[in-house]
Protein backbone atom coordinates (compact mmCIF):
# COMPACT_ATOMS: atom_id res chain seq x y z
CA UNK A 1 0.00 0.00 0.00
CA UNK A 2 1.46 3.41 -1.01
CA UNK A 3 0.15 4.77 2.38
CA UNK A 4 0.17 2.45 5.30
CA UNK A 5 -1.56 3.82 8.14
CA UNK A 6 -3.96 2.48 10.91
CA UNK A 7 -5.64 6.13 10.31
CA UNK A 8 -6.78 4.70 6.74
CA UNK A 9 -9.98 2.96 7.53
CA UNK A 10 -10.45 -1.24 6.77
CA UNK A 11 -12.96 -0.18 3.86
CA UNK A 12 -10.49 2.22 2.23
CA UNK A 13 -7.09 -0.09 2.74
CA UNK A 14 -5.89 -1.99 -0.45
CA UNK A 15 -8.09 0.82 -2.69
CA UNK A 16 -6.88 2.82 -5.78
CA UNK A 17 -7.70 6.51 -5.53
CA UNK A 18 -8.92 7.69 -8.88
CA UNK A 19 -8.70 11.36 -8.41
CA UNK A 20 -6.23 14.24 -9.09
CA UNK A 21 -3.10 14.21 -6.83
CA UNK A 22 -0.79 16.73 -6.91
CA UNK A 23 2.38 16.73 -5.06
CA UNK A 24 1.09 20.00 -3.26
CA UNK A 25 -1.79 18.49 -1.86
CA UNK A 26 0.68 16.02 0.58
CA UNK A 27 0.50 19.13 3.30
CA UNK A 28 -2.99 19.96 3.72
CA UNK A 29 -3.61 16.34 3.39
CA UNK A 30 -1.33 14.66 5.87
CA UNK A 31 -2.30 17.85 8.16
CA UNK A 32 -6.37 17.01 8.16
CA UNK A 33 -5.28 12.97 8.56
CA UNK A 34 -2.31 11.97 10.20
CA UNK A 35 -1.93 14.78 12.48
CA UNK A 36 -5.71 15.36 12.64
CA UNK A 37 -5.92 19.14 12.52
CA UNK A 38 -8.17 21.64 11.36
CA UNK A 39 -6.82 22.58 7.53
CA UNK A 40 -8.06 26.35 8.05
CA UNK A 41 -4.98 26.31 10.32
CA UNK A 42 -2.71 26.55 7.24
CA UNK A 43 -1.84 29.61 5.14
CA UNK A 44 -4.94 30.12 2.66
CA UNK A 45 -2.91 30.67 0.03
CA UNK A 46 -1.48 27.06 -0.25
CA UNK A 47 -2.01 25.59 -3.47
CA UNK A 48 -2.46 22.43 -2.25
CA UNK A 49 -6.23 20.93 -1.33
CA UNK A 50 -6.90 18.88 1.38
CA UNK A 51 -7.98 15.21 0.15
CA UNK A 52 -8.02 13.39 3.12
CA UNK A 53 -11.96 12.57 3.02
CA UNK A 54 -11.76 11.23 -0.13
CA UNK A 55 -8.68 9.04 -0.07
CA UNK A 56 -10.65 7.09 3.06
CA UNK A 57 -14.18 7.84 0.88
CA UNK A 58 -15.56 9.34 3.32
CA UNK A 59 -18.90 12.05 2.23
CA UNK A 60 -20.14 9.45 -0.01
CA UNK A 61 -16.84 9.42 -2.38
CA UNK A 62 -17.87 8.98 -5.83
CA UNK A 63 -15.95 11.21 -8.73
CA UNK A 64 -17.73 14.30 -7.24
CA UNK A 65 -16.06 14.02 -3.81
CA UNK A 66 -12.33 14.40 -5.42
CA UNK A 67 -11.44 17.87 -4.29
CA UNK A 68 -9.39 18.48 -7.09
CA UNK A 69 -10.07 19.18 -10.92
CA UNK A 70 -7.34 20.28 -12.71
CA UNK A 71 -3.51 20.38 -12.70
CA UNK A 72 -1.12 22.46 -14.18
CA UNK A 73 1.58 20.80 -15.38
CA UNK A 74 4.35 24.33 -16.71
CA UNK A 75 4.58 27.53 -17.90
CA UNK A 76 7.28 28.62 -19.64
CA UNK A 77 7.01 31.70 -21.00
CA UNK A 78 10.32 32.57 -22.42
CA UNK A 79 13.16 30.49 -24.86
CA UNK A 80 16.12 29.24 -23.27
CA UNK A 81 18.84 30.63 -23.30
CA UNK A 82 20.76 27.39 -24.56
CA UNK A 83 19.30 27.60 -28.07
CA UNK A 84 20.70 31.28 -28.29
CA UNK A 85 17.37 33.26 -28.29
CA UNK A 86 16.14 34.15 -25.25
CA UNK A 87 13.00 36.01 -26.31
CA UNK A 88 9.03 36.27 -25.20
CA UNK A 89 7.48 33.20 -26.81
CA UNK A 90 4.68 33.69 -29.29
CA UNK A 91 3.20 30.82 -27.48
CA UNK A 92 4.16 30.10 -24.23
CA UNK A 93 5.26 26.51 -23.56
CA UNK A 94 2.47 25.07 -20.88
CA UNK A 95 0.03 22.50 -20.13
CA UNK A 96 -2.78 21.71 -18.19
CA UNK A 97 -5.25 18.70 -17.24
CA UNK A 98 -8.99 19.71 -16.75
CA UNK A 99 -10.55 16.12 -15.22
CA UNK A 100 -9.89 13.55 -18.34
CA UNK A 101 -8.40 16.23 -20.87
CA UNK A 102 -5.15 17.38 -21.10
CA UNK A 103 -3.69 20.56 -23.40
CA UNK A 104 -0.49 21.41 -24.27
CA UNK A 105 0.62 24.56 -26.38
CA UNK A 106 3.81 25.64 -27.59
CA UNK A 107 6.53 22.47 -28.36
CA UNK A 108 9.43 21.79 -26.54
CA UNK A 109 12.48 20.78 -27.92
CA UNK A 110 12.00 17.03 -27.13
CA UNK A 111 9.37 17.00 -29.95
CA UNK A 112 7.40 14.54 -27.71
CA UNK A 113 4.27 15.40 -29.23
CA UNK A 114 5.34 15.36 -33.10
CA UNK A 115 4.50 11.81 -34.11
CA UNK A 116 7.31 10.02 -35.99
CA UNK A 117 6.24 7.89 -38.47
CA UNK A 118 8.72 4.95 -38.90
CA UNK A 119 8.66 2.06 -37.28
CA UNK A 120 9.50 1.09 -33.37
CA UNK A 121 12.74 -0.66 -32.65
CA UNK A 122 9.66 -3.59 -30.15
CA UNK A 123 7.62 -3.10 -33.41
CA UNK A 124 5.31 -1.76 -35.68
CA UNK A 125 3.58 1.30 -34.61
CA UNK A 126 4.26 4.86 -33.15
CA UNK A 127 7.46 6.16 -31.63
CA UNK A 128 8.49 8.35 -29.37
CA UNK A 129 12.22 10.65 -30.56
CA UNK A 130 14.60 9.67 -27.83
CA UNK A 131 16.12 12.51 -26.53
CA UNK A 132 19.18 11.58 -28.42
CA UNK A 133 17.48 12.02 -31.52
CA UNK A 134 16.31 15.52 -30.76
CA UNK A 135 18.48 18.00 -32.81
CA UNK A 136 18.33 21.00 -30.18
CA UNK A 137 20.84 23.20 -32.38
CA UNK A 138 18.43 23.63 -35.49
CA UNK A 139 14.93 24.13 -33.10
CA UNK A 140 12.70 26.52 -33.55
CA UNK A 141 9.87 26.90 -31.13
CA UNK A 142 5.80 26.23 -32.40
CA UNK A 143 2.66 27.32 -31.55
CA UNK A 144 1.08 23.99 -31.78
CA UNK A 145 -1.84 23.17 -29.93
CA UNK A 146 -2.49 20.18 -28.06
CA UNK A 147 -5.56 18.50 -26.89
CA UNK A 148 -5.82 14.73 -25.55
CA UNK A 149 -8.47 12.19 -23.74
CA UNK A 150 -5.51 11.06 -21.43
CA UNK A 151 -7.94 8.45 -19.94
CA UNK A 152 -9.04 7.17 -23.48
CA UNK A 153 -5.39 7.84 -25.23
CA UNK A 154 -2.40 7.51 -22.37
CA UNK A 155 0.13 7.91 -25.03
CA UNK A 156 -1.20 11.10 -26.31
CA UNK A 157 -1.70 10.38 -30.15
CA UNK A 158 -4.69 11.81 -30.97
CA UNK A 159 -4.81 15.23 -31.21
CA UNK A 160 -8.56 16.11 -30.66
CA UNK A 161 -7.93 20.14 -30.69
CA UNK A 162 -10.00 20.73 -33.42
CA UNK A 163 -12.94 18.37 -32.76
CA UNK A 164 -13.25 20.47 -29.43
CA UNK A 165 -12.11 24.13 -30.13
CA UNK A 166 -14.41 25.26 -27.29
CA UNK A 167 -13.09 23.12 -24.79
CA UNK A 168 -9.49 24.89 -26.20
CA UNK A 169 -10.84 28.25 -26.19
CA UNK A 170 -11.74 27.43 -22.55
CA UNK A 171 -8.59 25.61 -20.80
CA UNK A 172 -6.86 28.57 -22.26
CA UNK A 173 -8.70 30.69 -20.30
CA UNK A 174 -7.75 28.99 -17.56
CA UNK A 175 -4.05 28.92 -18.55
CA UNK A 176 -4.21 32.93 -18.82
CA UNK A 177 -5.67 32.83 -14.84
CA UNK A 178 -2.20 31.10 -13.89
Amino acid sequence: AFIPSALIPTSARGTSYGGLFHVSDWLPTLVTGAMKTDPFMLPADLDGVDQWHAIIGAQGAGDAAYPRTEILHNIDLWSLEIYGNVTKLTTPIQALRVGDMKLVMGQDASKHYTPVESSCPEGIGYCMPSYESTDDCSYEYGNEVYLYNITADEAETTNLADTYPDLVTSMTAKLADY
